[in-house]
């Protein structure tokens, strides 16, 4: 828990940063990449694709700041990302407690 902690500092003064300074278009690409680095922190108490689900939410979240074309309004991005990296790591947890 305590190597997450600058994780768990960080999520909210960036968000508040970026909405004070309009950036809301930023905040999805944020919210994935610190999602995914707080899932890569687990990476001996959780099974291996877990850790690889956090490379992904990692890549989603530098993939949507790099892209000008998203938009804090249009919740697809976001719900998609997360809705299938969801998915993944409840079949991940699933399967390896058979």
């Amino acid at each position: 828990m305590y190597e997450l902690w600058p994780v768990w500092e960080v999520f909210p003064t960036l968000s508040v940063a970026l909405v004070r300074t309009g950036q809301l278009d930023l905040l999805f690409g944020v919210w994935m990449a610190l999602y995914g680095a707080s899932r890569m922190g687990h990476r001996r108490s959780l099974p291996f694709p877990i850790y690889c689900g956090g490379l992904a939410y990692l890549a989603g979240g530098i993939f949507f700041l790099l892209w000008r074309g998203v938009s804090f309004t249009d919740p697809r991005p976001m719900g998609l990302v997360f809705g299938l990296g969801e998915l993944f790591g409840g079949w991940v947890l699933v399967r390896a407690r058979n």
